[in-house]
């Protein structure tokens, strides 16, 4: 065999294991990619269980009727729900007019008696006229919110 056919030979023999290399590599990337888009459904999943609780957590808040005697209970409801559902840090009720009539935070100091006005504001128009509005969603990083902190030993 002449020189020149054996280095040929040698030159498409070390491109063979860099085309299968090739079609390896994008073998992993489609599983990592599958992967992924698994991990990405769990999670959109968990998420979306998430909101059910806290849409079941808050639907026992709103049972009453709106009157003047009623906002203890109210307020007091608003208090139980803060310490049943760790991810909710602030909660306010407002009336059928969009006034203000109760607000809590487990952040920090509020003043709860502001009679602030939502009425022309679109969390307020749109719950009218939706039934429900989402507000923003807030992450709070520095914060872990256990539901049932470990006992000590």
């Amino acid at each position: 065999m002449k020189r020149r056919t054996f280095i040929a030979g040698l030159g498409s023999a070390a491109a063979w294991p860099l085309a299968a290399c090739s079609q390896q590599d994008s073998r992993v990337r489609a599983l990592q990619l599958q992967i992924l888009r698994l991990q990405a459904g769990g999670a959109a999943e968990k998420i979306g269980l998430f909101i059910k609780e806290i849409e079941s957590q808050m639907s026992w808040t709103t049972q009453l009727t709106w009157s003047a005697s009623a906002i203890e209970q109210r307020r007091f409801d608003g208090l139980r729900l803060l310490r049943q559902e760790p991810a909710i840090t602030v909660f306010r009720q407002l009336d059928p007019s969009g006034k203000q009539r109760f607000l809590t935070s487990r952040l920090g100091m509020v003043s709860g008696d502001d009679e602030h006005d939502y009425s022309h504001e679109p969390k307020f128009t749109e719950a009218v006229t939706k039934k429900f509005y989402y507000g923003p969603v807030y992450f709070e990083s520095a914060v872990y919110l256990e539901r049932d902190p470990p006992s000590p030993t």
